[in-house]
């Protein structure tokens, strides 16, 4: 016998049904018609019911239309009208109109609360309303309420939360955070082991800025939750709830628990849609209209779990239900039994239900579909980007500030993916003559940054194009991926499509249609104008809201003592829009095996130990690093040297990849400050393309001017501005270049917009090899040091027969080759190269190394002549400032050139009268036996050393002798003098100018840390003309290098942070008009001056460290450099 059903359980039943219907509804089939689609089998089947019922509700469905009247129809447009006028307001701000239709708003909620309490939503709406009149204290007590009565109200805490950042700090901030921490503490002493009123409280803490306290509240809630995992794990069956066990009679069911015991199982969804297939609304209390408000939905049906657009407690389908007058109002006496001779109630009943319904539930649905504004207009009014999270950009001081992002959102609804630019001056003003102001978001539709045009972190699969000027928007175009073309070629976006776009003022916002892509949309922002001004969004975003910029730096050792843990990298985290939680990192090792261990420290507490697989060091966070809102964390990466690792062998750890920084909410995007690789215990004998520049810290580099990039300009290009450069000849000829910004950065927009109609910017020539954005070095090799054959180079200076091209972006290596020019006749013909081999090569930050090996070179002479130079995109670029001459034949069997010499040198000569004499000096830290050698003037041999001649050890007290002549054999012409050993192979050589005078000598300068005799091989920096002669000892003057003034300490905060600079010398040191620059927004700026007259004392004077206050932030900075007076780089 079939039982009977009452009108709330048919209500249930028929809207399961409804949902199960909408399916067809989605195929094109108005919603009765699917209805009717329905058979009666299968209504029985899928509620649990007999055939006779199923029978009864089908038949009531033709019924439905019937109920539909103008009067409803009515009272929906007046509440669309009304809800959505509140809905659009800016900020808050609203007229006394506005104003007046939110208090009517909250008059009519306050009533409702009155008298049926029991409505979560109602409470709900009544404090979005609050919120939005800056009620925020009360508004935070209806979400309380509405959280009491969901039992499971996550989303409602979570909203008190952002309510109250959102207020301003002040006292009634304090108060609410203080009222909230009472009546948490209060819940938690009833309910002590619930994990989330702990998780609640910590949350609460943190934004009262009480840390420690807030860490161990949410240590307490994971301890929890890991003790009810357990309890589920080892619960047979039943429901589990976070929220105190409720008895439950097995009665005839109850709405929200169970229905005559159980239909077909438990009706799956939780009270107010705690599930996901029964959201309030799809998307929490925010969103879209999406689901069931009671979550009724079974889990063998997911078609049947959350629908768009669903009912409201089982009584009208909102596709075309209510919102287009279409009532629902279900007669239920064919179905009820009753005995005989009692008077049949469903009529009344459901005209209660729908009484109630019309007057109370259908405004919260109204409200729910217009309080939020599903979609974004483009009109150039902006009152519907409220709401939607925005980020915040640092200050650049652009020189256009017009194309200097302040702030910036993307948001999506379908498929129209809307953006939202706000500039520190008017947006696309386009001030300048034929300026045009432009900007461009680039999207990854897919969260795949192997597919679409490579970007750091995303491949980007659509390009948004929109530019102006006069404030107006002129062209909007989008661009989508052609997968078929290489990820750094730019041309790889193919015209498809247009967009929308608008500007008000300083604002500006675009949309396009999507085409294709998953659930993940993210946007980096750039704004440029075709003078060379530029920004980018801070932050790449997603439609998650939260994002994190993760900055990454090596620490820039030499070599590291493997009896001492390691700092290989540090990791500043920053959190944006919203706090975050660091669930995990992937730390790429550059050779795994050469670790014992690794780990992962924050303010010198470790957070965890890495596991490590192949290259790979993977650390986790069970309990999760918790990042505050707008607050910053320092991580550190440290090691444990193997003791199998060999000495000299390069170590180095990064974040190889954003996507390696694993956190709770949005985005990674991650920035390298200082990028480098470090040797175990000391660097090798011999040059090593590894990444690891300390082996090049005794080579006599070559100092190029700054700021010299060509064509002249209002900008220096300083991705391709030569900082130094050098070279070692040996087995392989290595080669060393750095420049005054990121290395091989090249561009990711390499395109300038100009006016339509206006004489585009000239593009490179045909012959120059750098395409697609990227920067190129080149390494110029005149093999045979004739300028008249070969490629011709720097005004005819050289004929290169061979060329190094290394090529990138983003500070990756794109390509790194060797070129042979083909003919020996002298000309500029680019097409004339042929490749040879790939080139061994490595970045840091800001300088690059790379080898060829002597033997593939070809006719190689006694002198070959080397120069170096970059271009990028548009041709600009710069030259070394001198070439290199070198003798590639000649292998002495070292690749290090020791600038403070490796044998005897002359230390001092005097030439005047009869009286000269010459001093030797010995800089080893062995004796050298120097019998038999001799001294030469010209070809001259003027003095062999008698036998049994021996230098002792530099230090020892024998390291100088002086030979004295009373025949004068140092003329006055500038001769040139030698020293050969007992084979005849020269050991030092120099030339002193022309009539020195009676107590002048030529003098060598001794090293300022060690007092060793310099030997660079080069006169103008080795030696002197002394006034002081010291016949017998170190002369009177130490190398004044520059660079030994050192960045010591730098700090973000507080203010505009601070740096210090530090002399590690024995002499006071000038630093008048010296300068300090830091690199801000993609650029070198000059943050801080030294005046006239400021020196800096010597090492242990007391005043040997110096703290300047920089001009600019430091806290978005990734490097700082420290420039003598002339601009020659000192230290960085």
């Amino acid at each position: 016998m079939e039982k009977a059903l009452s009108p709330e359980e048919l209500a249930i039943i028929l809207e399961i049904s409804i949902h199960r219907a909408q399916i067809l509804v989605e195929r094109g089939l108005s919603t009765y018609e699917a209805l009717s689609k329905i058979s009666v089998e299968e209504l029985a089947a899928i509620n649990g019911i007999g055939i006779k019922c199923a029978e009864k509700i089908k038949a009531n469905v033709s019924k439905l239309k019937e109920e539909r009247n103008g009067e409803k129809d009515n009272a929906v447009r007046d509440m669309k009208r009304r809800w959505k006028s509140v809905a659009t307001q800016s900020n808050g701000v609203f007229s006394t109109r506005e104003a007046g239709e939110l208090e009517e708003a909250y008059r009519y909620y306050d009533e409702l609360t009155r008298i049926q309490p029991d409505l979560a939503k109602a409470w709900e709406i009544k404090g979005e309303i609050l919120a939005k009149m800056k009620r925020y204290s009360e508004a935070c007590t209806c979400f309380e309420k509405a959280s009491e009565l969901a039992k499971e109200g996550d989303a409602y805490k979570q909203r008190i939360l952002e309510i109250i950042s959102e207020m301003e700090h002040g006292k009634e901030r304090e108060d609410v955070l203080d009222e909230l921490l009472r009546r948490y503490e209060a819940l938690i002493a009833k309910s002590p082991k619930d994990a989330q009123l702990w998780r609640t409280k910590g949350e609460i803490l943190m934004r009262m800025g009480r840390e420690s306290e807030a860490q161990s509240a949410f240590s307490q809630a994971e301890k929890l939750s890991k003790v009810r995992k357990k309890e589920i794990e080892h619960r047979p069956e039943g429901l589990v709830t976070a929220s105190p066990y409720a008895k439950v009679k097995k009665e005839t069911g109850k709405i929200n628990g169970r229905l005559n015991g159980r239909i077909n199982g438990r009706i799956n969804g939780r009270i107010n849609g705690a599930k996901i297939n029964g959201l309030i609304n799809g998307r929490q209390a925010r969103g879209r209209i999406n689901g069931l408000i009671n979550g009724f939905a079974q889990p063998s049906h997911p078609a049947l779990a959350g629908k768009v657009n669903g009912l409201i407690n089982g009584i009208a389908v909102h596709r075309e239900g209510l919102i287009n007058g279409v009532g629902l109002r279900y007669d239920v006496s064919p179905v009820m039994r009753k005995r005989k001779g009692v008077p049949e109630p469903v009529k009344k009943t459901w005209t209660v239900i729908l009484v109630f319904f019309m007057f109370f539930i259908l405004p919260l649905l109204i409200y729910t579909t217009f309080i939020v504004y599903p979609g974004i207009t483009i009109d150039g009014k902006f009152d519907d980007w409220n709401g939607v999270t925005m980020y915040e950009n640092p200050v650049y001081n652009l020189e256009n500030p017009s194309v200097e992002i302040a702030r910036y959102a993307m948001h999506r609804y379908n498929d129209k993916l809307s953006f939202y630019v706000e500039t520190r001056n008017t947006a696309m003003l386009g001030r300048a003559h034929n300026e045009t102001d432009a900007f461009f978001m680039f999207v990854d539709a897919d969260a795949n940054a192997s597919t679409g045009y490579a970007l750091p972190g995303m491949g980007a699969d659509y390009l948004a194009v929109f530019y102006g000027w006069d404030n107006g928007v002129k062209s909007a175009s989008v661009y989508v991926w052609n997968t078929s073309r290489n990820q750094n070629d730019f041309n790889g976006f193919e015209s498809s499509y247009s967009g929308k776009g608008a500007c008000e003022g300083n604002r500006f916002e675009g949309q396009f249609t999507l085409l294709k892509g998953g659930e993940v949309h993210i946007a980096a922002f750039f704004a440029q104008d075709n003078y060379g001004n530029r920004s980018r969004g801070y932050a790449i975003i997603s439609e998650k809201a939260g994002a994190v910029i993760a900055t990454q730096s090596n620490p820039d050792y030499g070599a590291v003592n493997r009896t001492h843990d390691v700092e290989l990298l540090s990791l500043k985290l920053e959190t944006m829009a919203r706090a975050n939680t660091l669930h995990a990192l992937n730390i790429t090792l550059r050779d795994a095996t050469d670790f014992s261990s690794i780990a992962v420290y924050a303010n010198g507490v470790m957070l965890g130990n890495a596991s490590i697989d192949g290259n790979i060091a993977h650390c986790s966070f069970p309990q999760g690093v918790f990042l505050a809102e707008r607050s910053v964390v320092n991580l550190t990466v440290v090691a444990r040297i193997s003791a199998s690792a060999k000495t000299g062998t390069a170590i180095g750890a990064r974040i190889a990849d954003a996507r390696d920084i694993w956190v709770e909410n949005g985005t990674v995007t991650l920035y390298d400050a200082f990028i480098s690789n470090t040797y175990i215990d000391a660097v090798p004998d011999k040059i090593v393309v590894d990444g690891a520049f300390g082996d090049w810290q005794n080579v006599m580099l070559n100092t190029d001017r700054a700021n010299d990039t060509w064509p002249a300009g209002r900008f220096v290009w300083q991705s391709v501005d030569v900082a130094r450069y050098g070279m070692v000849p040996s087995d392989n000829v290595s080669f060393y270049i750095s420049t005054y910004g990121i290395v091989l950065a090249g561009e990711d927009i390499p395109q300038i917009i100009e006016r339509p109609g206006e004489v585009p910017t000239p593009q490179p020539p045909p012959e120059v090899p750098v395409l697609n954005g990227m920067d190129a070095i080149f390494v110029f090799i005149d093999i045979d040091g004739n300028w008249r054959t070969g490629f011709r180079v720097y005004n005819n200076e050289l004929g290169a027969e061979y060329m190094i091209k290394v090529t990138g972006r983003n500070n990756v290596i794109n390509s790194s080759e060797l070129w042979r020019y083909e003919t020996w006749e002298v000309e500029q013909n680019w097409s004339k190269w042929i490749f040879v081999t790939n080139v061994s090569s490595a970045l840091g930050s800001f300088e690059m190394e790379c080898a060829i090996p002597k033997s593939i070179l070809q006719d190689m002479g006694n002198r070959s002549v080397i120069r170096f130079a970059t271009k990028n995109w548009l041709n600009a670029g710069d030259w070394s400032d001198t070439a290199l001459v070198t003798n590639l034949l000649k292998d002495t069997g070292m690749s290090v050139k020791n600038i403070y010499g490796t044998d005897v040198v002359i230390n001092e000569i005097y030439t005047y009268g009869n009286n000269d004499w010459i001093e030797i000096v010995n800089p080893t830290e062995n004796a050298i036996d120097i019998s038999n050698w001799d001294i030469q003037v010209q070809n001259t041999v003027i003095y062999t050393f008698p036998q049994g001649t021996v230098l002792g050890p530099f230090g020892s007290g024998t390291e100088y002798l002086v030979v004295n002549f009373t025949n004068n054999p140092f003329p006055s012409n500038s001769p040139t003098v030698r020293i050969r050993d007992a084979t005849d192979t020269r050991s030092d050589q120099t030339t002193y100018p022309a009539n020195l005078g009676a107590s002048q000598t030529w003098a060598r300068y001794y090293s300022p840390y060690n007092g060793k005799p310099v030997d660079t091989d080069t006169d103008a920096h080795d030696f002197y003309v002394s006034s002081s002669p010291t016949q017998g000892g170190r002369n009177d003057r130490a190398l004044p290098i520059d660079n030994h003034i050192v960045i010591n300490e730098i700090s973000v905060s507080p203010g505009n942070g601070w740096i210090e600079i530090a002399n590690p010398q024995n002499t006071q040191v000038n630093i008048a008009n010296w300068y300090l620059q830091a690199y801000i927004g993609g650029r070198w700026r000059t943050v801080y001056t030294f005046l006239t007259g400021t020196s800096i004392g010597a090492f242990g004077s007391g005043t040997e460290y110096r703290t300047c206050t920089p001009t600019s932030s430091l806290s978005t900075a990734t490097g700082v450099r420290l420039y003598n007076n002339g601009g020659t780089l000192i230290d960085a």
